[in-house]
């Protein structure tokens, strides 16, 4: 029965880890996929808008908009050592790892890297599609 239940708990996680990058996406695209999640909108100072959704699986991911209004950067920011080894396995465990610290996700619109990013603030991970 563990092994069910932990099967069930380990397919849920990684479909909602490919979930979170919503690159291409608009606001309220991700708002209503995300519906059960509150989030804070923002600005950079450069004027570009993001939101941020909280506890999202030991998280908070944050998404960042262009002046068009599309998802063109995801962060997710792990709150602990363990959430950010989760994650890291995840990743190596379902994409094409290219490093210690960056992956590459193949999809039919195209190519998204994820980074590691350590050392500015928190560890937290990016996600972005290739140009």
């Amino acid at each position: 029965m563990k092994r069910i239940l932990l099967a069930i708990v380990f397919l849920v996680f990684t479909i909602t880890v490919f979930s979170q990058a919503r690159i291409g996406y608009t606001e309220y695209q991700i708002r209503s996929d995300f519906s059960d999640y509150y989030f804070v909108s923002n600005y950079l100072s450069d004027g570009a808008k993001y939101i941020t959704m909280s506890n999202y699986y030991g998280a908070d991911v944050s998404y960042l908009f262009d002046s068009l209004g599309i998802c063109t950067l995801t962060f997710v920011s792990p709150y602990d050592n363990d959430a950010l080894n989760t994650y890291a396995k995840l990743y190596s465990d379902n994409y094409t790892q290219v490093s210690d610290t960056e992956w590459k996700i193949y999809t039919e619109n195209g190519i998204l890297t994820v980074k590691l990013l350590i050392g500015v603030g928190k560890p937290s991970f990016i996600i972005y599609a290739e140009k």
